[in-house]
């Protein structure tokens, strides 16, 4: 009972602690959320994770998804949170979640400007196609002949 005598060892019954009042005691401070106190007779609300605190009392989601980089690809916001997911032939890093690594065995087209190389970034083999390229800039590969097709800026040409 509060009545102004500790009747219990732990102090449960009595609102006053022994810097005073406990507002968090009563309706968790007016916090939705978290109520902290502190020896100074001080109390303040605390968010839970993913949102943030408005009007001293009252808190809303955070869209994690509108700061630049959350997710390397797609990005959906949840309530107090986010989830990352990637493109087809990608996945999403376990050590990093919210970056995203090629998956598949596709070769990717490179140039180091005196080489063109052919990189596969599931396991990381390079091989080089095009030695001696001069200055390759610019490049593409054309399936249906099964060529590379290059800009090279020393001889001013396209090449094959």
């Amino acid at each position: 009972m509060c009545d102004g005598i500790n009747g219990c060892s732990s102090g449960e019954d009595e609102l006053v602690q022994p810097f005073g009042i406990d507002e968090c005691w009563e309706k968790n401070g007016g916090c939705e959320h978290l109520c902290v106190s502190t020896v100074e007779l001080y109390y303040y609300c605390q968010c839970q994770p993913g949102y943030r605190l408005i009007k001293n009392f009252n808190f809303e989601d955070i869209d994690e998804c509108v700061v630049p980089g959350s997710c390397s690809q797609y990005c959906t916001n949840t309530t107090g949170g986010f989830h990352c997911s990637s493109q087809p032939d990608y996945r999403c890093d376990f050590s990093n979640y919210t970056h995203c690594k090629a998956d598949s065995g596709n070769p990717y087209l490179t140039s180091h400007r005196y080489d063109i190389r052919i990189v596969r970034l599931k396991d990381g083999e390079v091989s080089t196609l095009v030695k001696d390229a001069r200055r390759a800039t610019a490049f593409n590969f054309q399936y249906k002949t099964n060529q590379i097709i290059w800009c090279d800026n020393k001889d001013m040409k396209l090449k094959r």
